[in-house]
């Protein structure tokens, strides 16, 4: 087992020798199934034998007690890399294991690995089912109890919450309207502000390049079923009340969250199941 005393060297020993260059400077490796980066604890002494200067190197044959060699990292000097035989007791630390096929660990690796232009391929993740759309300054709450509703049955990757979906530096212009196209369910949380919501004096709603806006729209455009969900004691929405574009919303069967935190789990349960059972091919094909 190859291993080093930083993520980086540890991760770009075993991958560099595997790695096709792009013809940029920059190299990747292919095929990184089932290969997990983890921490460990070994958890006695051990004698390894040096292998880190000429002199060492042109030692004789190393003590028969010895249990593994260090020498000089090929690709990241002067850091040391360890092998380690078969039978050094070892113990994995759960909380420092990635495993490099997923998108969480391949994004994780490619930064510890960024510094010696070398890369492994991020998963392409499957696009959501589900799409949350919600107005910053209405019924935020509403939307995270939703979504984690949706997730609780389908998985975090089948459902789509802005907040919770993108991580810090995503470039959301592009995220959001192709999570949306993808979707087969866009969820709009309606909440007692949802049409008042202003800025600058104008109506957000009433902005072509309001998100909230351009989601339902798209969503519209994409023929994807529209569910509004009205929270609290508000009432329907009123066509009179809405842009043009958006009317067609206010005809759309909705659903009802009831007001308090105290209905929320009976009233989310019951809007979720709604949902996928009347959603041909949400649950999974």
């Amino acid at each position: 087992m190859s291993a080093a005393e930083s993520e980086v060297t540890a991760a770009a020993e075993y991958l560099a020798p595997r790695a096709t260059s792009l013809g940029t400077g920059a190299r990747v490796v292919a095929d990184v199934a089932g290969l997990t980066m983890s921490a460990l604890r070994v958890d006695e002494d051990v004698r390894v034998v040096r292998r880190l200067t000429d002199r060492d190197l042109a030692a004789g044959e190393p003590d028969p007690d010895c249990r593994g060699v260090v020498r000089r990292s090929e690709v990241n000097p002067p850091d040391r890399t360890f092998v380690l035989f078969d039978g050094v007791p070892l113990t994995p630390l759960p909380d420092f294991s990635t495993d490099l096929d997923t998108i969480s660990g391949a994004t994780a690796v490619n930064r510890v690995l960024r510094p010696l232009r070398l890369e492994i391929p991020v998963p392409v993740a499957d696009p959501p089912r589900v799409f949350v759309n919600y107005r910053g300054g209405d019924d935020k709450i509403a939307a995270v109890l939703l979504d984690q509703g949706f997730v609780d049955r389908l998985g975090p990757e089948a459902v789509f919450l802005g907040d919770r979906s993108m991580s810090p530096g995503t470039p959301f212009v592009d995220v959001l309207l192709d999570r949306v196209r993808t979707a087969r369910v866009l969820v709009v949380v309606v909440g007692e502000k949802w049409e008042s919501v202003a800025k600058n004096g104008r109506r957000r709603l009433d902005d072509p390049d309001d998100w909230v806006r351009r989601e339902i729209l798209v969503a519209f455009e994409r023929g994807l079923t529209v569910v509004p969900v009205l929270v609290g004691a508000r009432e329907r929405l009123s066509a009179a009340k809405l842009p043009p574009a958006l009317a067609p919303l206010a005809v759309l069967q909705h659903a009802h969250l009831p007001f308090g935190f105290a209905h929320y789990p009976e009233s989310i349960a019951r809007v979720v199941d709604r949902v996928i059972r009347d959603t041909p091919g949400l649950a999974g094909d």
